[in-house]
Formats: structure tokens, C-alpha cells, sequence
């Protein structure tokens, strides 16, 4: 199923003109990661997230 997903996702990407599809993931998360792997995505070593946290 992740996989019809994301061939979906990457043809609508591809319609409307997307460079690239950013993906995230909880660090821990070792099942997602190993599925983006699978799918072709490749860590984005220039980006990094920051939160604020809603109780700041």
C-alpha cells in the first residue's frame, strides 16, 4: 500500500512541477526510515527541523 502512495505522490509531484518530495520521520522511527530507503529517498544532508515547543 505505501508503495501505490508514494508512485501516486510522485506523479502528482511530477504534474505539478515539484524538484522533490520531502519526507520526515520520528528519529527512532527505524521501520520508516528503512521504507523511504526502499523507495529511493536519500537524507537531505542541508535541512534541519526545529520546533518550538507550544508550552515555550
Amino acid at each position: 500500500m505505501g508503495d501505490a502512495l508514494v508512485a501516486a505522490l510522485r506523479k502528482r509531484a511530477e504534474e505539478l512541477g515539484c524538484d522533490a518530495i520531502v519526507l520526515d520521520l520520528w528519529a527512532e522511527n527505524a521501520s520508516a526510515r528503512a521504507f523511504y530507503r526502499q523507495v529511493g529517498a536519500v537524507p537531505d544532508l542541508e535541512l534541519e527541523v526545529h520546533l518550538i515547543p507550544s508550552d515555550a
